[in-house]
């Protein structure tokens, strides 16, 4: 190839993949297609991918498609184009089905690729609903499509602000299987710090990609946990002697039923007092509901606008779990008052939740 630095850039990218639909490759000979699994990728990352290629597709000018994917994760069941017997395509879709491994949900993928000719976009993009149709046929998929990219998204390199290059998805395991919001453009060029010449020899558009949530590894199911905690400091402070009050609370059951922990320095001197209460039942608004039942005991330990401020967050769906797993069982709330031994001690009031995840 004529240029080594444009080849290296799309050997890299195309290895952060598993697969990837290349479009307009131009060769008469249709030999030239990319090659990640050469010398460069296979050093860099050890990975081995083949390529799947359409026939010739268009009318005068013509080009051609190719899934490139990964040997180890995913192989070819079935690849074909769409029979377009209207030509109403250009170039008409390609379709291939993969086995694919280690996903959740998934055990096979099926991916329709198409280049829209520019001058008849809109009605290439209306006859999609066909090509829909026949590929659901072979699927089964009931669901609804859901358009993965976002209108306002930019996928070109250029000047231009358009959302030119789309995913749309159908299938309610894949849908499951999506890693929630993943969906996007991968903007390789301020991933690398590339220059804006090297950028545009590349491609005029950016790839747009999403993630599924891939298998735990079983031995270790039982061992992971995805965290979401918030802490909210007040700094106005709490009397040191409000604090003292606490700890002198710890073993009665005048706590609002929360475990009070005093906390000693190694000369025994009490540096710190923690009242902690923890559920598997309660939900994230119940357990909120302990906090303030423990202000309204220590109202100078948890203000106003600590609880203001948490109810907020979990309103807000500040505690939603951004692991790409899923809950292997009921997850564990909690609330936590800590309080340094100090004049005008500055208490702070987390309240997280524990997934254990699969």
């Amino acid at each position: 190839m004529e240029k080594p630095e444009v080849m290296d850039v799309l050997t890299r990218v195309l290895s952060g993949y598993d697969i990837i639909l290349v479009q307009e490759i131009v060769d008469v000979s249709e030999t030239g297609h990319p090659q990640p699994d050469g010398a460069g990728c296979t050093a860099a990352a050890g990975l081995q991918y083949e390529v799947t290629l359409s026939p010739r597709v268009g009318r005068g000018s013509y080009e051609q498609y190719g899934y490139v994917y990964r040997t180890d994760r995913v192989s070819v069941k079935a690849a074909q184009l769409y029979p377009d017997t209207t030509d109403v395509f250009a170039r008409e879709p390609y379709i291939a089905t993969f086995a694919v491994s280690g996903v959740r949900h998934l055990d096979e993928l099926t991916l329709v690729g198409i280049h829209t000719q520019p001058s008849a976009a809109d009605k290439e993009i209306d006859a999609l609903s066909d090509v829909l149709d026949y590929t659901t046929a072979q699927l089964g998929a009931t669901n609804d499509v859901t358009w993965a990219i976002a209108d306002h998204t930019d996928t070109t390199v250029s000047a231009t602000n358009c959302a030119y290059d789309r995913v749309v998805l159908r299938g309610d395991a894949l849908s499951r299987a999506l890693v929630a919001g993943s969906a996007a453009p991968f903007r390789f060029d301020a991933a690398w710090g590339l220059s804006e010449e090297l950028t545009e020899s590349v491609s005029d558009h950016y790839p747009v990609a999403f993630r599924l949530k891939p298998l735990a590894v079983s031995a270790a199911e039982s061992y992971l946990q995805a965290l979401a905690e918030f802490s909210v400091t007040d700094t106005r402070g709490t009397p040191g002697e409000q604090v003292k009050a606490l700890a002198a609370a710890a073993g009665s059951g005048d706590t609002a039923s929360y475990t009070v922990r005093p906390l000693y320095d190694a000369a025994g001197v009490l540096s710190q007092v923690q009242a902690e209460y923890r559920s598997y039942k309660l939900s994230g608004e119940a357990i909120l509901d302990t906090v303030e039942v423990f202000q309204t005991r220590f109202p100078a330990v948890v203000s106003d606008y600590q609880l203001g401020l948490l109810r907020y967050k979990l309103a807000a769906g500040g505690f939603a779990d951004a692991s790409v797993f899923e809950a292997a069982s009921s997850a564990r709330w909690y609330a936590r008052v800590t309080c340094p031994m100090e004049s005008s001690a500055r208490c702070w009031v987390a309240v997280g939740v524990r997934t254990p995840v699969a």
